[in-house]
């Protein structure tokens, strides 16, 4: 059983499939075709070049749900690994769509950047309707490293006209409690996001996070957050926040949607993520907290404890 050639995309995009319920019918092509006008209408114009685009962003800070979003859009290749945190993500990625890479060996991930990168950009051809192509970039990753790396990514996104959405998170005390969080889930191979499936009390109780461990952290992120700073002064972009998101994230999308330039909305739909370490208090937080804050307030932290430690992050609408 075949429909007509004409309509076979659109079917697709629907995942409708007239066969599979027992035949094509002719009879019924009008009241399918209303159903998938919304689809077609997208796909009118001819393809135009593909709009690369970079999440830019730090850990904790809401990408990987984000990422999820921007990968099952029907107009977007987003790579769900982040390409260059290391030689087998960059490899994957590099792979992914079953395009034939253009590195024609095997690079290094040290090799330059201006080498690496066109890959991540590529998309396959026979799937016309795709006008989005992005991946997932934290700013440690090569881009704190060395001068060279950081020009070599400001003269690719120049050059190749790349988008780039600014994903931020401004409460540096949860950022951290989470961050401590994930690295001793990762060091005992347990997961880092929690779905809606775990009916367990993590993120429900209170960690004690070291307190040389949040020096260390406010510096860090300090840091990644100027590098940020200083690619955006440089490439436009988009700002967004963990904050809008996890409140009222379809705003936020609308934004993205806008500045992307993308036809087909943006929605933020059903998530199988749970938000953890929800309490309104850092007191309610860590364990800990007491002694941690009284260590930091005599340093040049001492401000982001005042502003951010009783201070809910998700707000309501």
């Amino acid at each position: 059983c075949r429909p007509p050639k004409a309509m076979l995309r659109t079917f697709i995009f629907a995942s409708l499939s007239a066969c599979a319920l027992g035949g094509w019918d002719p009879e019924s092509t009008l009241t399918m075709q209303a159903d998938i006008h919304h689809v077609q209408e997208y796909h009118a114009e001819p393809q135009r070049e593909v709009q690369k685009f970079i999440l830019l962003t730090t850990a904790r800070s809401g990408s990987t749900w984000l990422s999820s979003i921007f990968h099952g859009h029907p107009q977007m290749s987003f790579h769900l690994k982040e390409c260059l945190a290391d030689q087998s993500s960059m490899e994957s990625c590099n792979a992914d769509w079953g395009v034939p890479s253009l590195l024609q060996t095997t690079q290094s991930l040290n090799a330059p950047l201006l080498n690496i990168l066109p890959a991540f950009f590529q998309t396959p051809s026979n799937l016309t309707w795709k006008s989005h192509v992005g991946f997932k970039w934290m700013t440690q990753q090569r881009l704190s490293q060395d001068t060279e790396s950081f020009n070599d990514a400001i003269q690719f996104m120049k050059d190749q006209n790349v988008k780039l959405i600014a994903l931020r998170r401004q409460d540096p005390l949860r950022r951290c409690l989470s961050l401590y969080d994930m690295d001793l889930r990762k060091n005992a191979s347990l997961a880092v996001h929690k779905f809606t499936t775990d009916n367990s009390d993590w993120g429900k109780t209170k960690i004690a996070v070291p307190t040389e461990y949040m020096h260390w952290c406010l510096d860090w992120y300090e840091t990644n957050d100027r590098i940020i700073n200083k690619i955006t002064s440089q490439i436009e972009a988009v700002h967004v926040f963990y904050k809008d998101l996890c409140t009222n994230p379809q705003p936020v999308l609308d934004k993205i949607h806008n500045y992307l330039h993308i036809k087909m909305p943006i929605q933020a739909g059903n998530t199988d993520f749970q938000k953890i370490h929800e309490a309104n208090s850092m007191y309610d937080l860590m364990s800990n907290w007491a002694e941690v804050r009284e260590n930091l307030l005599h340093t040049h932290h001492a401000s982001k404890i005042l502003e951010f430690e009783n201070k809910p992050e998700c707000g309501t609408v």
